[in-house]
């Protein structure tokens, strides 16, 4: 097909050399106009003999390739198109899914601030109740402390008092009556 096509432009070539040196041999005195018109005439018919010959195929051809050629960009084009509609279709899908994940990822942080806010306020709670129980406990032992604190000072004011009141003859009288009470406990507890 190529060398039909190379064959068909060397003759065209041709035609335009030998035009070109027809019209400059024309302006020669002594050439008759007639014939070299008659010469073009004759070239051109069978350079457009040779063109419809081996042009028409040509030409069909390189239409035909040239087609092909339009047909495959074409389905090319619908592919791509095809393509680009997935690819904004995917994107208007990661679209969906960003603002979905963002959602839950929105209930679930919320979610876990409750939560924390739950565990923080049982947290408190225990250690209120805990800190209730040491002041409670503390409370008791300094009561317990206090009172054995009040009855030492209370016996060692009493101790104070009976020594200072305390005489010979209180002394003896005390004595007397604690061994008359044993006596009697004993005697008593003898009889009984």
């Amino acid at each position: 097909m190529r060398s039909k096509g190379l064959v068909v432009l060397g003759f065209v070539f041709s035609a335009a050399a030998f035009a070109q040196e027809a019209a400059g041999q024309a302006s020669e005195p002594g050439r008759p106009l007639g014939w070299m018109w008659a010469n073009f005439v004759i070239l051109a018919g069978v350079l457009g003999y040779f063109a419809w010959k081996f042009g028409g195929a040509f030409f069909r051809s390189r239409t035909e390739l040239i087609q092909g050629g339009i047909a495959e960009a074409s389905q090319l084009k619908r592919d791509a198109d095809a393509r680009a509609a997935e690819m904004e279709r995917r994107l208007a899908a990661v679209g969906e899914e960003i603002e979905r994940l963002k959602a839950s990822a929105k209930a679930e942080f919320s979610a876990e601030g409750r939560r924390i806010e739950e565990e923080t306020s049982q947290m408190v709670r225990r250690i209120q109740h805990h800190a209730e129980q040491e002041i409670a406990a503390i409370t008791k032992h300094a009561r317990e402390e206090l009172r054995v604190f009040t009855a030492k000072l209370a016996l060692d004011l009493a101790e104070g008092q009976v020594r200072s009141g305390m005489t010979a003859d209180t002394d003896h009288q005390l004595v007397d009556g604690f061994t008359h009470d044993l006596g009697t406990l004993h005697g008593g507890g003898a009889a009984a």
